[in-house]
């Protein structure tokens, strides 16, 4: 008969083991997305399938997205998931902090939506 040491150690174990499994599972899940994310890309022929691709993707992390360019100063919404947001939407690039960061860089940015 085992002991209660040797039992927990085996629910452990077995515990331990299907979590394993199951972070190279959600792993080779989120890759597969993502590589089908960037064929998407490859293969665009409008701004509605690179946008769509672009928020299909976020989706896979966030419910709601937003897809803005940045153009002298001023931020255009391009496309937007989950938000109700005015389809002419603009603002001057410096009244949200986050902005000035993604212009130095020349880089892309995700941002969590803040009362600011």
């Amino acid at each position: 008969m085992q002991s209660s040491h040797q039992a927990r150690e085996s629910v452990q174990q077995e515990l331990d083991t299907a979590c394993a499994q199951k972070i190279r599972a959600a792993a080779s899940q989120v890759t597969k997305d993502l590589n089908h994310s960037m064929r998407r890309l490859r293969q665009y022929g409008t701004e509605g399938d690179w946008t769509a691709a672009v928020l299909d993707a976020c989706g896979a992390f966030a419910g709601r997205a937003a897809l803005l360019t940045l153009r002298e100063g001023v931020a255009t919404l391009r496309a937007a998931r989950g938000l109700d947001l005015p389809t002419d939407l603009t603002f001057p690039s410096d009244s949200a902090s986050a902005f000035p960061t993604v212009l130095q860089m020349k880089d892309s940015l995700v941002a969590l939506r803040t009362r600011s």
